[in-house]
C-alpha cells in the first residue's frame, strides 16, 4: 500500500457524510435496534464502569458509520466522560472529524486540545501514528509520512491479552475496521469473531467472507473460522465436528494463534 500524505480537509472528507435522520425509516429503525441494545446493556446487573464506556464506545462508531452525526456525538461524548483509563482516541479522532464537517471551529479546536491533554496524560496511547496525526491537526503538516489517520489498531499489544482474558467487547474496541481494507485474512478473521462474539446475528457484514469463498477447501484457521463465523450466522449454531476440527489444526499448527479456539468456543 502506497505512503500518502494527505492535507486534513481531505482525510475528514473521506469520512462518511451525514444522513437527513428523519426522512430514512431504515436508519430510524437500526438506531432504535442500537439504543435498545446499549440500554439493555447498561442495565444488567453488576456492569462495569469499563464496560459501560465500550458500548458508548461501539454505540458511536455505529452511528457514525452509519452518518448520524447527532447520535454519534452523543454516544461518543459519553465516553469521554466516562472516569476509566481505557483508550478514548477514537471519540476524540471522530468527534474532531463531526465539528469539521459541520464547520464548527469551536468545536473543533476545543476536541484537538483535549485530545492533546489526553495524550500528554496518557503515554501509553500516544503512539508514533496518534503523535502525528495529532501535528497534522494543530498544524496541516506531518511530522512523518503516514498511510491512515487512524491505522490498523489502537492498541495492538493488548488485542491478544484481552482474547485470552474474554474481555471480547475491549477486544472488538481495539480494532479499527476502517485499517482492514487491504490487510491479510488472519487480521480480518479476528475482526470478524469479535464483531460476532459481542454484536451477536446483528454483525452484519464478515469482512473474511472474499477469501474463504475463494478458497473455501484452504487449510487456514482462518478460513475455518470464517466458515464457522458463516454457520453461526446463518443456523445460530456451530456444529461440534467444526470446533474439533479447529482444536485438531491448532495442535498441530499456527499454536501461537490457538488462543483464538477459546473465542469460537465461546460462540453462543
Amino acid at each position: 500500500m502506497k505512503k500518502i500524505i494527505l492535507n486534513l480537509s481531505l482525510i475528514l472528507s473521506l469520512l462518511p457524510l451525514g444522513h437527513v435522520w428523519a426522512s430514512d425509516t431504515k436508519l430510524d429503525k437500526e438506531v432504535a435496534e442500537l439504543e435498545k441494545y446499549v440500554l439493555d446493556e447498561l442495565n444488567k446487573k453488576n456492569v462495569s464502569q469499563e464496560t459501560i464506556f465500550f458500548h458508548y464506545l461501539l454505540a458511536g462508531r455505529e452511528t457514525y458509520t452509519l452518518g448520524l452525526d447527532l447520535h454519534s456525538k452523543k454516544y461518543f461524548t459519553k465516553a469521554l466522560e466516562m472516569k476509566v483509563q481505557e483508550d478514548k482516541t477514537e471519540a476524540y479522532v471522530n468527534l474532531i472529524a463531526i465539528a469539521h464537517r459541520e464547520k464548527n471551529e469551536a468545536d473543533k479546536k476545543k476536541y484537538i486540545a483535549d485530545f492533546e491533554l489526553f495524550l500528554k496524560a496518557n503515554s501509553r496511547f500516544a503512539t508514533p501514528e496518534m503523535t502525528n496525526y495529532l501535528e497534522f491537526l494543530k498544524t496541516g503538516k506531518p511530522g512523518t509520512m503516514f498511510q491512515h489517520y487512524f491505522g490498523f489498531y489502537s492498541s495492538m499489544n493488548s488485542l491478544e491479552d484481552s482474547i485470552k482474558k474474554k474481555n471480547y467487547l475491549q477486544a472488538y474496541m481495539s480494532i479499527n475496521p476502517k485499517g482492514l481494507e487491504g490487510a491479510e485474512i488472519g487480521l480480518k478473521t479476528t475482526y470478524d469473531l469479535l464483531n460476532v462474539l459481542v454484536n451477536k446475528k446483528k454483525a452484519k457484514k464478515l469482512l473474511c467472507m472474499d477469501t474463504y469463498k475463494k478458497f473455501p477447501k484452504a487449510f487456514s484457521y482462518s478460513v475455518k473460522i470464517c466458515a464457522i463465523l458463516e454457520q453461526y450466522l446463518a443456523e445460530g449454531k456451530v456444529q461440534p465436528t467444526r470446533i474439533d476440527d479447529l482444536k485438531k489444526y491448532f495442535e498441530k499448527n499456527h499454536q501461537d494463534r490457538a488462543y483464538l479456539l477459546g473465542a469460537v468456543e465461546d460462540l453462543k
